[in-house]
Order: structure tokens, then sequence, then C-alpha cells
């Protein structure tokens, strides 16, 4: 005679890591050790983490809808619980997609496209009158008036895949023309941002929007090097930040809340960089919907404090978790060497200190390129 009981599925839960290659490595351990059932998305079918996944789907992460047929058609075993996504370009789009398609909270799938594209997420910002670096957009040099470009001024792709990868800072009129190019050469678009130059310092909100709450994990400094011939380089990310404890926290935490409103972002990691200038409100630079990379979440913060921050941002996208109280950060730098390509990719070494004043001193005894 049958056994009349229902079976019951002890599959573990499900996520779908876009990419499988050295940057998403700690994701997927991570994943892993936390007990889900990890499916990676990789057009590269042997990329460098593609071992550590329990299933592959050997599609590009640039579009979604292979991928949702592929995972539709899989035996999951469970329901899909969360897509991780650590890139900054064209996957935010996909895992916004894929986040719809199933049922799961997320972002609009438009506005994904509006924040991936910095000229569309400068138009939605000025039409909601949020704080932003003013702007103007071009696709030909031929299309801008050089006699009412102020100067200095900075030139960047509207989209690209590395960071600050086509960024010119232009000081002189006769420079206007080979940074348009350098910026255009750079961009996924062929859209160029020709924007104000704002002095101050950059500064990146990393948090998590937990179904709508806020979740500030920390504010970061972002501290990059002006070449001689305009372009600029990452050279440092710390934390916390020299603004964590002052009174443009707060600025910068509500800037973080408008910009989380006027775009609907609802349950997604957030790393929203911002100018802030010498007695001014926050300008608005980028927003970035991914766990992040640079060596945030699996160098910088690991070595600043006892928070796992990247085993949050997974549980918090997977199942119902919220953060406790704000995480302690002890004064900690992570200083990349020269070199093409992504940041991530490059060469490093920590700082340490005891006080945010003493990480800044270090900080301007790095020896610069």
């Amino acid at each position: 005679m049958a056994d009349s009981k229902a079976s019951v599925d002890h599959s573990p839960p499900v996520v779908l890591c876009l990419a499988a290659g050295r940057s998403q490595r700690p994701v997927i351990e991570q994943a892993r050790a936390l007990g889900f059932q990890v499916i990676g998305v990789d057009k590269d079918p042997h990329a460098a983490a593609a071992h550590l996944c329990h299933q592959m789907i050997p599609l590009s992460t640039h579009d979604p809808m292979p991928i949702i047929q592929a995972l539709q058609n899989s035996s999951m075993g469970q329901p899909l619980g969360a897509v991780l996504n650590r890139s900054s370009g064209p996957p935010v789009v996909t895992a916004a997609v894929i986040n719809q398609a199933f049922g799961l909270p997320g972002v609009p799938a438009h506005r994904a496209r509006q924040i991936l594209n910095k000229d569309l997420m400068r138009e939605e910002c000025e039409r909601q009158n949020l704080s932003v670096v003013k702007h103007q957009t071009a696709e030909k040099f031929s299309d801008l008036c050089a006699e009412n470009i102020p100067l200095p001024c900075v030139m960047k792709p509207a989209l690209s895949l590395v960071g600050k990868h086509g960024v010119v800072v232009v000081e002189t009129s006769d420079h206007l023309a080979v940074a348009f190019d350098q910026a255009k050469s750079a961009s996924m678009t062929g859209k160029v941002l020709v924007e104000d130059y704002l002095p101050g310092h950059d500064v990146s909100v990393i948090g998590f929007f937990n179904h709508g709450k806020l979740e500030i994990l920390a504010l970061l400094d972002e501290i990059n090097q002006l070449h001689s011939d305009g372009t600029v380089s990452g050279r440092a990310m710390a934390v916390p930040s020299r603004f964590a404890n002052g009174p443009q926290a707060e600025s910068i935490t509500q800037l973080t809340q408008e910009v989380a409103e006027a775009f609907e972002l609802q349950h997604t990691p957030l790393l929203l960089s911002c100018r802030v200038p010498k007695n001014g409100r926050p300008q608005l630079m980028e927003i970035h919907l991914d766990m992040g990379g640079d060596k945030i979440m699996d160098v910088l913060l690991p070595a600043a404090g006892q928070f796992d921050a990247l085993q949050y941002m997974i549980q918090a996208q997977a199942s119902p978790i919220k953060m406790e109280a704000p995480p302690h950060w002890n004064p900690t730098a992570v200083v990349f060497q020269e070199g093409a390509g992504l940041i991530s990719d490059r060469t490093h070494h920590l700082l340490k200190a005891s006080s945010t004043a003493e990480l800044e001193q270090l900080l301007g005894e790095v020896p610069k390129p």
C-alpha cells in the first residue's frame, strides 16, 4: 500500500548569482555557507567560480529573457529566493527583470534602466528636484557649445563597464574636444556627460533597502587620483567617512531617502555616491544597485570591523532579516596600486589607524603615482 503522506522537498533555498567569475567567488562561497543552493549564470561555463555553483546556466548576464526561460525549465527543487548581483553594469537591469518575473521584491525594471544610464538618471533627478551635479549630455562634440561650458568641468561616459574609465577633468578649452573623445570611447551608449566640476569630497553610502526601509552599513570616503593629463583613477576607499559623525551625515542620509522614493527602491543593495562641497549640500553623483566591488565587501569592511556585511547582504535579499544596530567600523582604508581595468583586479594594501584624522594623515603620506 502506497504511503498516503505527501512527500516533503527538503532541498535548500535557491539563489541565482549573476556571473561566476573571480569577483563572484566570495558571494557564491558565502551563499553556500549559509545553506543556499546556488545557480550561476555566466556565458563562460568554465568561469573561475563556476565549479562552486550547484547548477550553471551558460548564458550572458546582459539578457534576462533567456535566463528566465532556463530557470522556468530547470529543476530547482525550491522556488527562486533571490537574485545576487555584484556588477554595476547591465546585470543590474537583468536582476530587476528576473525579480519581477518571479514575483520577488526589488526595483522596477524601468527604474533600474534609468539608474544604470547616468544621463537618464540625472534627467530624472532634475525632474524630481533632487540635488544633483549640473550637467549636459551629448553624443557629438559639435552638439555642445564650447563657449558655454564652465571650466573646469568633468567629462565622463554615460554608461561604462569599468569605473573611472573615460573620466577626464578639463581645465582649459583646448582640451575639451580630446577629453570628449576619451569619454565617448569608454561609453557603451556613445553618450557623454559634461558636468560642472564641484570641489569637495566624494562620499558613498553603502546599505540595503529592506522592504522600503534604509539600513546603512557605512559611509565611505572615496579617494581618487587626478593625473596630469586630467584622467582620474580610484586610489583608495576609507571607512568610516570623515562625515560619518558630523552634520553632513544627516544630509547624506536624507538625499539617499529622497533617491529611494524617486526611483521606487524597495528591496535592493545600494551604493550611492555623492560629492560633498565645502559648506554646501551633498550633490548626487551615481547610484549603484549591486553588492559592491572595489574590494569593499570582501577586503575593506572585514578588516574594519566584526560585522559580516557580505553575509548580511545575501541574507537580506533572500530571507526576512533586519539589522539590529548600525555596525561599528575602525578607521581603515584599502589602497589600490595603479593599473588598467577593474579596481577589484588590482593589488592593494590596508591602512589602519586609531582615528579618522590619523587615517587621513596616513592616506596623505601614501606615495602618489
